[in-house]
């Protein structure tokens, strides 16, 4: 409580300055919170101007600019250069979720699926397109084959980025995928080459598919990064408001600042539920390294309380409710 108390006090103190903040992400749904926060001036709130860049393709590509203090806020997932960075001694932790396990699906090829392939047995021998053979979407590929009694082995991998997906299932150099979206809903809904097998969250319910890190400089001055974290939930809050009281339309009106997706998508896609505590369950931190071992992408394991660090979140729950901002 004292901890909570210095901040709270240091934040009222700074009131004339303004500090600016960059914040990686790669442009997707899953980044709503910060999307909201920026919108509706809940950084301003905080004396934080937020510089947003969602020109990357992958979590991964972020790191390096994260462990050189050019993005002291990234959106990424829990990948091997993120574990890489942390047992080189970078200063580097996940501090809060980001993502949704109900968007991360698993489609097969429309005319397989017309066929009678219905269900994830009959992926025996298929190529399968992931966006990394040995990252977190590979795993979550792995878990979905066991419900079936099949391992990767039994399959053939496709490394593709996401975006490219749609017509790698359209052209049949691909039999299925694991999509995030909105390509799941350009392959399913657009182009309707694909069809549903299984939505990642049934085997998965809240795997940390997508975090957010902070650099160096947030550690450095934990004032700022509670107080970028406070308006982040609050952003996260104000979203889930939004989608259980069924005003999607103001959500696209926000999102599509930054996302350039077609009507047909906005309408047809899957909706992230975000958690409004921004926590995520850190247990499956231990079966993925040892995934990403296995399979020679990380060089060793790392304890779990090196990766993630949810004292900034406790923090700016503590810090809102003084403010007297509602859940």
């Amino acid at each position: 409580m004292l901890l909570v108390s210095v901040f709270w006090s240091g934040a009222l103190a700074g009131q004339e300055r303004l500090d600016r903040i960059r914040v990686g992400t790669v442009g997707t749904t899953a980044d709503a919170g910060i999307y909201v926060a920026q919108e509706k001036g809940f950084f301003r709130d905080e004396r934080i101007e937020t510089v947003i860049q969602n020109t990357f393709r992958t979590g991964g590509e972020m790191i390096p600019f994260v462990a050189t203090g050019e993005l002291p806020v990234a959106g990424g997932a829990m990948d091997a250069a993120f574990i890489n960075a942390v047992r080189q001694g970078i200063r580097l932790r996940a501090v809060a979720t980001k993502g949704s396990m109900k968007q991360q699906v698993l489609v097969v090829r429309r005319e397989l699926f017309e066929q009678g392939l219905r269900t994830v047995a009959g992926l025996r021998g298929r190529r399968i397109a992931v966006s990394s053979p040995s990252g977190a979407v590979a795993f979550e590929l792995q878990e979905a084959l066991r419900t079936a009694g099949l391992t990767l082995d039994d399959v053939q991998l496709v490394t593709l980025r996401f975006p490219d997906m749609p017509v790698a299932l359209q052209n049949g150099s691909v039999d299925a995928a694991l999509m995030i979206e909105p390509s799941r809903t350009v392959a399913v809904e657009g182009l309707r080459v694909a069809r549903d097998l299984m939505t990642l969250d049934r085997v998965l319910p809240d795997f940390p598919i997508g975090v957010l890190f902070y650099g160096e400089r947030m550690f450095q001055d934990r004032d700022l990064g509670v107080r970028w974290m406070a308006a982040y939930v609050r952003g996260l809050r104000d979203y889930e408001r939004a989608r259980r009281e069924g005003r999607l339309e103001e959500m696209r009106r926000i999102l599509s600042r930054y996302l350039r997706y077609e009507r047909v998508v906005w309408e047809r896609m899957i909706w992230p539920d975000l958690r409004s505590d921004g926590t995520f369950d850190a247990k499956y931190l231990r079966p993925l390294q040892e995934f990403m071992l296995a399979r020679k992408a990380i060089g060793g394991m790392v304890p779990t309380e090196e990766l993630v660090d949810f004292g900034f979140l406790q923090m700016a729950h503590e810090y809102l409710r003084r403010k007297g901002v509602r859940d």
